[in-house]
């Protein structure tokens, strides 16, 4: 209460300062006064659009308030701004060079220090992957959605671990949630197509894949997916016809 009283005079007497407001914010949450603590952050971002944990802790209020769509912008907003995976290059290296478990130890000594650090989490994630360890993954990329439900990486890199293990009935939800953010997105439209055919609803993948097809026509991942769904969808003879199409489209391109 003595916080808040102290920072309701500092943001009456600087409504330009978006750190005060911020500070103000953070005090007006532990008070359980969250419209005004909205209010607080809106200033904030409104006066220095580039401050990074304004535009995160907006997106958590959105993500209290059911404001879905807000949250995930804010927070791509947040993660554009911060970059927080700039500070754990070494355990990316190790990751990239196949020596998970040396990344692992790295990540988790970072974690014991801070544990609601969900870039370094998504990181172990990948790394708790690479080794096959899937539960445990899976563990880590919910508790990071917990913490930030705007992170769309981390919902993305859960989608994608549940098509690696052939589980695709709690993809179609993540997904939605992704494209809702980026409606345009090829590698999120291509994963809707792989749930859809894991699903066994051949002819929603195809559609999918038919569209990009459109939109990207020289996305050599899209025709190798439509290829796939062809084929699982018993349509063979056309899977082989798309692919000779495809060859010869780009052998005369490249005359």
């Amino acid at each position: 209460q003595a916080a808040g009283a102290l920072f309701a005079g500092l943001a009456a007497a600087q409504p330009q300062s978006a750190a005060i407001q911020l500070e103000y914010a953070r005090t007006l949450i532990a008070q359980g006064n969250i419209s005004a603590a909205r209010g607080a952050l809106e200033r904030a971002t409104h006066v220095n659009p580039s401050l990074a944990e304004a535009w995160r802790e907006l997106s958590l209020l959105q993500a209290g308030a059911g404001e879905t769509l807000a949250c995930d912008r804010c927070y791509a907003r947040y993660r554009a701004l911060a970059r927080p995976e700039r500070t754990l290059n070494e355990p990316l290296v190790l990751i990239d060079n196949g020596r998970p478990e040396a990344a692992e130890k790295l990540l988790r000594q970072r974690l014991s220090r801070e544990p609601q650090n969900v870039a370094a989490l998504r990181v172990l994630a990948r790394a708790l992957a690479m080794r096959e360890d899937y539960g445990a993954a899976e563990a880590v990329l919910e508790e990071c959605l917990r913490l930030a439900p705007g992170f769309s990486e981390a919902r993305y890199d859960l989608a994608l671990l549940l098509s690696e293990q052939q589980r695709p009935e709690g993809m179609l939800s993540l997904i939605a949630r992704l494209l809702e953010l980026e409606p345009q997105s090829v590698p999120y439209r291509i994963l809707q197509s792989v749930a859809f055919n894991l699903l066994a609803r051949a002819e929603e993948s195809l559609a999918v894949l038919a569209q990009l097809r459109a939109d990207v026509p020289r996305d050599e991942r899209v025709w190798m997916y439509y290829g796939h769904a062809l084929r699982a969808a018993g349509r063979t003879a056309e899977a082989i016809a798309r692919s000779e199409e495809r060859r010869v489209g780009k052998e005369c391109r490249s005359r």
